[in-house]
C-alpha cells in the first residue's frame, strides 16, 4: 500500500494460496480463480442481412442523436455566455 492510504482489514481480500508472497506474479492457475468444468465456446451464429442493417441503422441514429445534442449544448452555452457578457459590460 502507498503511504497515507487507508487500511481496512475487513475489506482486504486474499486470492488463494501464498497470495501474501509478493515475489510471485499473479497466476490464475495457481490461485484457481476459475473453478468448475471448462466449457467449450458455443458455435457462433452469423447475423442475417436484416439484423446487420438494423444494427447499422441503430448505430447511425445514435451517433446523429449524440451529434445533435452536442451541437445544441454548444449553441445554448454560447448564447448564455454572450448574454451574461452583455449584461456585465
Amino acid at each position: 500500500m502507498r503511504n497515507g492510504a487507508l487500511r481496512i482489514p475487513s475489506l482486504m481480500m486474499s486470492f488463494g494460496n501464498n497470495s501474501s508472497n509478493k515475489n510471485q506474479p499473479f497466476n490464475i492457475q495457481e490461485n484457481n480463480l476459475f473453478m468448475g468444468p471448462k466449457r467449450p465456446v458455443p458455435k457462433i451464429r452469423k447475423l442475417t442481412p436484416d439484423q446487420k442493417v438494423l444494427i447499422h441503422t441503430m448505430i447511425s441514429e445514435d451517433k446523429s442523436t449524440k451529434y445533435r445534442q452536442a451541437i445544441t449544448t454548444a449553441t445554448f452555452t454560447a448564447i448564455f455566455i454572450s448574454i451574461c457578457l452583455l449584461l456585465v459590460f
